[in-house]
């Protein structure tokens, strides 16, 4: 049992038990980019490091049901988009970085199109594995339900899909892109592997709402990535009764651009809200983001320069920005003197 009277909480200031304020703070850090390398450096100096601000954005506010499929043929698929799962703020955008299985997972979903023979291709649960606000969604798997009223239709869907899935990977084979030729896998599964699906009348509007935030975050991030930005989407959930939210995270290394972004963004999804397709747009900015980035001290960015320079000779260093977020940022902030 710990009694409250043996608890203290560290603070900074001159009175009582509080601790003095430091004289500086000094982090160490294994890089989360590839500038070093990239560089042929050894040691990195901090000057920038970039902050978030981060959005859980909501689309539908009404209960769906379930549904059965109203067909007497049905076929049951997952799609499989292996992405590579990286930090988010430490990856640059564009598709020779960025292997993002969420994004890829929607340009292909978005490529199926509708059947013309009335025919339907019902898009189940969407899945990023081990997912997270910071990260590039890596794994992605996607149920699929085909429903015709004959073996042919079901054949011709299927025949199609395959069409599109071969057609990605073909993209991909050339090295351009971080993908692999083979990264997008599509098989045929049980029923009892597929889930639930919701009543399509319903649902596609707010998936086609979901898939262009999508589009839309990627877009505005790339068209701002030479101010030093980058923007995921790093989660996509589907409540029980059919709400989606998708975790975005958008950062830059100064808060204009950034800003920018976030208009653009909130721009290009007016029309979904024209629809009324229930989303109301990016959201409300979640705790503990919105903060602008930091400059670390320019004195001790120079002393460990010079520092450096001095004691090791053999060393090459340079000065850089961080588009990871640390803790050396934060005691910036609480006025600390801080280098990294």
């Amino acid at each position: 049992e710990v009694h409250a009277e043996y608890v203290q909480y560290p603070a900074f200031g001159p009175h009582g038990n509080e601790f003095p304020t430091p004289y500086a703070s000094v982090e160490l850090h294994v890089e989360q980019d590839k500038k070093l390398l990239n560089k042929g450096k050894d040691i990195g100096i901090v000057e920038h490091i970039a902050a978030p601000v981060r959005f859980l954005s909501k689309i539908g506010t009404t209960s769906l049901e379930v549904e059965e499929s109203p067909f007497e043929y049905n076929t049951y698929l997952e799609l499989q988009v292996n992405g590579n799962a990286d930090h988010s703020g430490a990856t640059p955008m564009g598709e020779e970085n960025r292997a993002d299985g969420l994004l890829e997972t929607v340009v292909i979903l978005s490529d199926l199109g509708e059947p013309e023979d009335g025919s339907e291709i019902s898009i189940g649960d969407i899945e990023v594995y081990e997912q997270a606000m910071n990260k590039v969604p890596g794994l992605v798997s996607t149920k699929l339900r085909i429903g015709a009223n004959t073996e042919e239709s079901i054949a011709e869907i299927m025949d199609e899909i395959r069409s599109v899935v071969e057609a990605r990977n073909f993209v991909h084979a050339d090295g351009a892109s971080s993908f692999k030729d083979t990264s997008i896998v599509l098989n045929v599964i049980e029923e009892s592997e597929a889930g639930e699906f919701f009543r399509q009348d319903d649902m596609v509007a707010r998936q086609k709402t979901a898939f262009g935030l999508i589009e839309s975050v990627n877009k505005s991030a790339n068209h701002y990535a030479e101010q030093k930005c980058v923007g995921t989407v790093g989660t996509y959930d589907v409540s029980d009764d059919g709400v989606i939210s998708l975790g975005v995270d958008l950062r830059g290394m100064t808060l204009e651009p950034r800003e920018a972004m976030v208009a653009h963004i909130e721009k290009a999804m007016e029309s979904a809200v024209l629809r009324n397709y229930e989303f109301d747009g990016l959201g409300e900015v979640l705790p503990g983001s919105g903060e602008a980035p930091v400059i670390l001290s320019r004195d001790l960015v120079n002393k460990a320069v010079d520092t450096v320079s001095e004691n090791l000779p053999d060393v090459s260093l340079m000065k850089m920005d961080s588009a990871a977020g640390h803790d050396t940022q934060n005691v910036a902030r609480a006025g600390i003197p801080a280098v990294m």
